[in-house]
């Protein structure tokens, strides 16, 4: 359905608007990008924990 709402969005067509994409859950948007997409995927959950948990340099 994600891919679907994608496409009708135009969101592929527009991909100089995005640099990074978020989303929550599983996912196959990155088999929607066309030659030349330079646009990143990312979930949600692996950015926030990674950074809510990284260590600070001199704290």
């Amino acid at each position: 359905m994600l891919d679907e709402w994608f496409t009708l969005q135009g969101f592929a067509a527009r991909e100089s608007e995005f640099a990074l994409i978020y989303v929550n859950g599983g996912n196959n948007l990155e088999n929607l990008k066309q030659p030349g997409d330079l646009w990143k995927v990312r979930l949600i959950e692996e950015d926030f924990h990674r950074l809510m948990f990284e260590a600070k340099e001199g704290v």
